[in-house]
């Protein structure tokens, strides 16, 4: 079994000042799991804001997002159906 986590930075506090700075949280939340899954020997699959593909930026209802997203996890879906 493994883990798979996006999130985001929240980097961008002009456009949503309060989800800014939950997802900032969300972020270092999740870089502290990432942490303790590594330590663990777990298996996991990260996706940080910071580091989105070109045309995804962040707000989850582009179609640039949603396909970003559907891709990365059909892609670990398939990857994990071809090798139990």
């Amino acid at each position: 079994m493994g883990v798979a986590m996006c999130v985001g930075n929240g980097d961008d506090l002009t456009v949503d000042t309060v989800q800014a700075v939950v997802e900032n949280g969300a972020r270092q939340t999740a870089l502290t799991t990432v942490a303790n899954l590594k330590a663990a020997g777990i298996p996991y699959h990260f996706v940080d804001g910071s580091t989105w593909p070109e045309g995804r930026t962040g707000k989850h209802a582009q179609q640039a997002s949603l396909q970003a997203d559907m891709d990365d996890f059909v892609s670990l879906i398939m990857k994990r159906l071809r090798h139990p």
